[in-house]
């Protein structure tokens, strides 16, 4: 075999070894880095969904109905203990959105946190207005706003467990 086929042999074995090991390497950086992107969703998932799922407890105790089925001033104590549940869940919430990289979710969490004060806000008045002044359409304005905020919750939550980059 001529000199330069086995110069050439080796510079073409050298250039193969060359170009497998670059390409293993972005193949492991590659690997890593949707491996960490994984663990970092997965992160946010959980999170996510330890700060909207106790909305799901709160706006299920909130249910209109059940808090007018007997009125009386254990129902206003209870309404003041949601209000107390709620400014204790809130902050959680704006600073969950505060925190996402998703636009969807953040926007998602921001009018959540609206319809869930609405919600209460509505229950709080019916309650208030018990047993003297209370309407059928004041039930049916907070059932309503009750029923609005649980589906955004079950929404969000929805779009957490799916979200996905980009």
């Amino acid at each position: 075999m001529p000199a330069w086929a086995t110069i050439a042999l080796a510079l073409g074995s050298s250039a193969i070894a060359a170009a497998a090991a670059l390409v293993a390497s972005w193949l492991q950086l590659r690997h890593a880095r949707h491996e960490r992107e994984a663990t970092q969703r997965n992160e946010r998932q959980r999170k996510g969904a330890a700060v909207v799922a106790p909305v799901l407890s709160l706006l299920s105790d909130a249910e209109p109905q059940r808090l007018t089925a007997t009125p009386g001033t254990q129902t206003l104590t209870l309404m003041n203990e949601l209000f107390e549940r709620w400014k204790a869940l809130r902050e959680p919430l704006v600073v969950f959105a505060a925190n996402q990289p998703s636009r969807r979710i953040a926007d998602a969490c921001d009018k959540l946190v609206v319809a869930v004060s609405n919600a209460l806000t509505a229950a709080h008045w019916l309650i208030h207005d018990l047993p003297e002044s209370w309407s059928k359409e004041s039930l049916e304005t907070a059932r309503a706003d009750n029923a609005e905020a649980l589906k955004l919750t079950r929404a969000l939550l929805e779009e957490i467990r799916e979200n996905r980059p980009g």
